[in-house]
């Protein structure tokens, strides 16, 4: 299982937030268990 730091989770969620934005999508994420521990 891989495991990733905090700061390339927050890259890969503003990343995944400049591509919607470019597309002009609009996208919903849910952050669950582990994640949102380490984000905090």
């Amino acid at each position: 299982m891989a495991t990733f730091t905090r700061q390339e989770i927050e890259d890969g969620l503003r990343k995944s937030g400049e591509f919607a934005q470019a597309k002009g999508l609009k996208i919903q994420l849910t952050l669950v268990g582990g994640t949102v521990m380490v984000l905090r």
